[in-house]
């Protein structure tokens, strides 16, 4: 007897990510290549770019809901949560970063961030109001996009067709695929890894989108006061450092993990109306 899977397996969720991609890359093409010819720039003008954001986000996820033939509330838990999960979510995104950074630094030895990459994440915070769209963007509307694609219809398929560890691995590495640059692939996979512990503990996206948006926020912060930060010594790249950091890491996950180990939050689920075959 042949067996069968929940909606999205791994080639349904690639397959999503792709056409997620391809949609926009189509709808910018004739765009971009008008520009290039008539030399404008409509491509970068909000009231081109925004739509076709906006649009192609709606379809994707509208996509992935209707083929999953789950319940919005099972496809989107916007579960609430408890409150005493912040602390250590905190704390276990500081000490995440501190490692993050040097992951960052040792893949830029590697391979050294080009200038017009570098100039191009500049922009989205160079000035008003463009700096606050381009804020908006990182720390709201990214995360809460990502997370709806991700640990929404993704994950919503991959925690019903294989165990919550190969789950939340796999999720992670197609969330840190879906950046598309060398430089974003080991820390965004790195968070995918923790942000899906979160979803796969809980049972509840509204923490991911939160803990997502978190990071993103610090992630600015650093940028905008680097100069300072570089001078806290506990940020400092030392041996004693990387000891701190980790056992800070390891009691918030242990403690995440005590505060959500008496929940069961999957025994409401119905049965799907659409299945893949393998």
């Amino acid at each position: 007897m042949e067996k069968k899977q929940f909606y999205p397996n791994i080639w349904a969720s690639i397959f999503i990510i792709a056409l997620y991609t391809f949609i926009q890359a189509i709808i910018e093409l004739p765009i971009a290549l008008y520009d290039l010819h008539h030399k404008t720039t409509f491509l970068n003008q909000s009231y081109v770019s925004y739509p076709i954001f906006i649009g192609s986000t709606l379809f994707i996820l509208y996509y992935g809901y209707k083929n999953s033939g789950f319940q919005f509330k099972e496809v989107f838990p916007f579960k609430w949560f408890s409150l005493w999960l912040l602390l250590p979510l905190l704390t276990l995104d500081v000490s995440s970063q501190y490692f993050m950074q040097e992951i960052n630094i040792w893949v830029n030895q590697l391979l050294p961030v080009p200038q017009w990459f570098n100039q191009l994440f500049a922009r989205l915070f160079e000035r008003a109001p463009a700096q606050w769209v381009g804020i908006a963007k990182v720390v709201l509307i990214g995360p809460i996009i990502e997370e709806l694609i991700f640990r929404g219809i993704i994950m919503n398929g991959f925690l019903r067709n294989y165990s919550k560890s190969k789950a939340i691995l796999i999720s992670a590495l197609l969330f840190g695929l879906f950046h598309m640059n060398p430089w974003q692939l080991i820390p965004a996979t790195l968070l995918g890894i923790i942000i899906g512990t979160l979803r796969a503990q809980t049972g509840s996206i509204t923490i991911a989108i939160i803990a997502h948006s978190l990071h993103n926020s610090l992630v600015y912060l650093s940028i905008v006061y680097h100069p300072e930060i570089t001078g806290v010594k506990l940020l400092k790249s030392t041996p004693e450092n990387h000891l701190i950091h980790t056992l800070i890491i390891l009691f918030s996950l242990f403690t995440i993990i005590f505060v959500t180990r008496k929940k069961n939050h999957y025994h409401w689920f119905k049965k799907p109306i659409h299945t893949i075959k393998n």
